[in-house]
């Protein structure tokens, strides 16, 4: 009886093992955060270590007619929604595909436009964001090679601690029936310390000059934008005394293309960041809310939020937003240095690093 008692605990044991990753599976593939197994999807991926599915979803969704693309980096995961592109072009049929991974350099961007375009030729736009931050970054290709998806994916999309995280996050969000609130879970610490460092890395324009090219050549429209910041990084780019570059940048871009430019103090970047604060989720990092109100400008120039920047009047802008910037922190001294007072923050893992 002893023997037979401690073999049904062995059994019972054996079986639990086993039930515990089938339910995660289960519940990720229910959740399904990434938009993966069910229905439409126009995710690429969201953080760096999930390179290798992006090619996945290139590949599984090659039949669908993207009319879209969205390309970039975090800010734009960040703040871009397919239906907040819908609603704003009033197509509610409209197809769309972020091709957008965190720390992704602009050749990383060239390579997957070069094979998203290949696969999907009836694409009509590209909305390519960019940003200070990125083009200081080194312009190498990080990509993994193309691949078919194999058993690799499976488990990360279904068994990974990544996918369950995304997978609390997305049923947390729908129990609050709020998109964004738990996704935004506020950080108004994040900040680089290292700004004083940073330099334009002039191979970027040069990727983005070949990603631009691509384009023409494949007679697709196209809108460069920067990405916003919130003021709070504004000063502290001023402050590390790198401003300078960053106009730099400015200019570089607007004799390449005239672009859409969002990275400057505005009326939506002041409001210090909170839960009440619906437009960021950091100081770098915008939400959809306010990628609707970017979207708006880019396709029918409406609101007031964004400037339309091209070599004929970029002088004029910056020096408007530099004049801007100087009010704003003789208005907001006490803000300014608490903010200034917090050490470098790694916004992956959301911890602060003395």
């Amino acid at each position: 009886m002893k023997n037979l008692s401690k073999k049904k605990y062995i059994l019972f044991f054996i079986v639990l093992v086993l039930l515990i990753p089938f339910a995660i599976g289960i519940f990720n593939y229910v959740m399904d955060p990434y938009e993966y197994w069910f229905g439409h999807s126009n995710y690429s991926a969201y953080f760096k270590e999930e390179n290798r599915t992006i090619y996945s979803f290139i590949k599984k969704y090659k039949n669908t007619k993207y009319k879209y693309i969205i390309c970039g980096s975090s800010a734009t995961n960040h703040n871009m929604d397919w239906k907040d592109l819908r609603n704003v072009i009033k197509d509610k049929d409209v197809n769309y595909f972020k091709l957008a991974l965190a720390g992704a350099s602009l050749a990383d961007s060239y390579d997957l436009l070069q094979n998203f375009v290949s696969i999907h030729p009836e694409t009509e736009y590209v909305l390519i964001s960019t940003d200070f931050d990125r083009f200081t970054t080194f312009a190498s290709n990080n990509l993994p090679l193309y691949q078919d998806f194999d058993i690799k994916d499976f488990i990360f999309l279904l068994f990974s601690q990544t996918t369950l995280n995304h997978s609390f996050l997305k049923l947390i969000s729908k129990l609050d029936n709020n998109n964004d609130i738990v996704l935004r879970s506020i950080n108004p610490r994040v900040r680089y310390t290292d700004w004083y460092t940073r330099r334009v890395n002039e191979q970027n324009f040069y990727y983005l000059k070949q990603i631009l090219n691509l384009l023409e050549q494949k007679n697709i429209k196209y809108i460069l934008y920067t990405e916003p910041y919130h003021a709070y990084t504004l000063v502290d780019i001023y402050k590390q005394n790198v401003y300078k570059y960053m106009e730099e940048f400015k200019k570089e871009l607007a004799l390449i293309t005239p672009f859409y430019d969002f990275e400057y103090i505005g009326k939506y970047s002041e409001a210090p960041i909170s839960l009440e604060n619906p437009y960021w989720h950091d100081p770098i990092h915008s939400t959809s809310v306010l990628g609707k109100e970017m979207l708006e400008k880019m396709i029918y120039n409406k609101g007031d939020f964004g400037v339309y920047v091209t070599e004929n009047n970029i002088n004029n802008h910056l020096e408007k937003q530099k004049k801007e910037l100087i009010q704003y922190m003789n208005t907001h001294v006490k803000e300014i240095e608490k903010f200034l007072s917090y050490g470098h923050i790694d916004m992956y893992t959301i911890k602060e690093c003395k």
